[in-house]
C-alpha cells in the first residue's frame, strides 16, 4: 500500500438527525419499506446507543446500519481513507462521517 490519504469526498444533508447506510440495491424492498415506516428513531436509538445495526426480516445482519448524527440537522462531510494499491487502483479503507468541526 501506498499514497495513503484522507479525502474528503462529499457532503450529505442530514434533516433527521439520522443517517442511513445502505446497499441501493436493499432501497426498495419490502423490508427496508417496513423498517422505514416503523422506525421511530428517538426510541430505537435511545435503546441501543448512537447507532443500530439493521437486520434482514430472516434475522441475518447486513441490512444497513442507521447512526445518529448526535448534532441534529445541517450538512456533514463525508471523508475516505484511501490508499493506492499495487496496480495503481484507489481504494477506500474507510469512511468517515465528520459530525463535528
Amino acid at each position: 500500500m501506498n499514497n495513503q490519504k484522507l479525502m474528503p469526498i462529499g457532503k450529505v444533508g442530514v434533516d433527521t438527525g439520522r443517517l442511513l447506510i445502505i446497499d441501493p440495491a436493499h432501497l426498495d424492498s419490502d423490508e427496508t419499506q417496513r423498517l422505514v415506516q416503523q422506525l421511530d428513531i428517538e426510541a430505537f436509538l435511545e435503546t441501543g446507543g448512537p447507532a443500530r445495526q439493521l437486520h434482514f426480516s430472516r434475522g441475518h445482519a447486513g441490512l444497513g446500519v442507521v447512526l445518529m448524527s448526535g448534532w441534529g440537522d445541517g450538512t456533514y462531510t463525508v471523508m475516505a481513507d484511501t490508499f493506492v494499491d499495487d496496480y495503481g487502483h484507489t481504494i477506500i479503507r474507510e469512511i468517515r462521517i465528520q459530525f463535528t468541526d
